[in-house]
């Protein structure tokens, strides 16, 4: 998680128009996201559950074309493809609450142009 997070916040610094909107290739997250503010009733609509289902299915289906095309032998298992999805939303948003990233067992805060500061640095000035 914590490699991921200081990648995203790297981008973020780097290119935050597109890092806004990556969010959208989550999928399933959005689906998810969009439907329960559209409907914040605890009651289960059918049409809900099958944009939901609708996501997995396109999201998993895409996993595997991609998979077979590029001649990945080794897929993950079809059944994380949404955990993953999920974990990768967690990633995005996790982006924008901090600037702090942890490499190489010290902690740094990454700069308007990628570039990173040690956090001892900072605060010693």
């Amino acid at each position: 998680f914590a490699r991921e997070l200081r990648w995203a916040r790297t981008i973020l610094s780097l290119n935050p128009v597109g890092h806004c909107f990556s969010f959208l290739t989550n999928t399933i997250s959005v689906a998810v996201i969009s439907l329960a503010i559209n409907d914040l009733t605890l009651d289960i609509d059918p049409i809900e559950v099958a944009v939901i289902g609708l996501a997995v299915i396109l999201r998993m289906v895409l996993h595997h074309v991609v998979s077979r095309s590029l001649g990945v032998a080794r897929r993950a298992p079809y059944w994380m493809i949404p955990l993953r999805d999920m974990l990768s939303f967690a990633v995005w948003a996790a982006s924008f609450l901090s600037r702090k990233v942890y490499w190489r067992g010290g902690r740094f805060n990454t700069r308007p142009d990628g570039s990173m500061v040690k956090v001892e640095a900072l605060e010693t000035k």
